[in-house]
């Protein structure tokens, strides 16, 4: 009971960073950061307010029980669909259609340094990485940190102090998340690849 909790906890710190959403076509110019708003229908729902020349609005990337949408405030009424359904609780980076607004394309990244501490004040290195990872702290800290996969599930986890390096030859090849916790609760995630 208690590691599902972890693990749900674990996963939603990763999984609700802000989106980048790339739009091209004839459709609104709306493309930008989407943020995380709350869980809907069991997947994150993320927002974006903008103001167009009808004033203010708000657009939603969230999931309607069946499939993924693009819409302005009724979760059906949508200017993409997407009906890739992967397992985690954000939206398919592709494959979105284009159903209300003439032709266009829809492309998401995932925001993944959306976080509490400064990006400028933390460095991950090298990046991709063989056998060792180093966390480069501005002040003498020895934060948690926890190596996630890009599903969230915990691989490892430890302590590091600034420049340390952190052995990860066990690693599988892929991508990978680190993230780091400080003593306030704040998180940095950064992505890396273990070659």
């Amino acid at each position: 009971m208690y590691k599902f909790i972890l693990l749900l906890f674990i996963s939603n710190c990763i999984a609700q960073n802000a989106l980048n959403v790339d739009i091209t076509g004839n459709c609104l110019p709306v493309s930008g950061v989407f943020n995380f708003q709350s869980i809907v229908n069991g997947k994150n729902n993320y927002l974006r307010i903008f103001v167009n020349p009808e004033g203010t609005a708000t657009l939603y990337v969230a999931f309607d029980g069946t499939k993924w949408v693009l819409h302005n405030g009724t979760i059906t009424d949508a200017g993409f669909i997407n009906v890739n359904v992967p397992a985690g609780i954000i939206p398919p980076l592709t494959g979105w259609q284009v159903t209300n607004c003439g032709f266009g394309t829809m492309v998401i990244t995932e925001n993944l340094s959306n976080t509490v501490f400064l990006e400028d004040n933390f460095k991950i290195y090298p990046n991709p990485a063989k056998d060792f990872i180093c966390v480069s702290y501005k002040e003498n800290q020895f934060p948690e940190f926890t190596i996630l996969d890009l599903l969230g599930r915990k691989i490892m986890y430890g302590n590091s102090y600034s420049n340390e390096k952190i052995n990860i030859e066990n690693l599988k090849t892929g991508n990978y998340i680190i993230q780091i916790q400080d003593e306030f609760g704040g998180y940095f995630n950064q992505k890396f690849i273990k070659n």
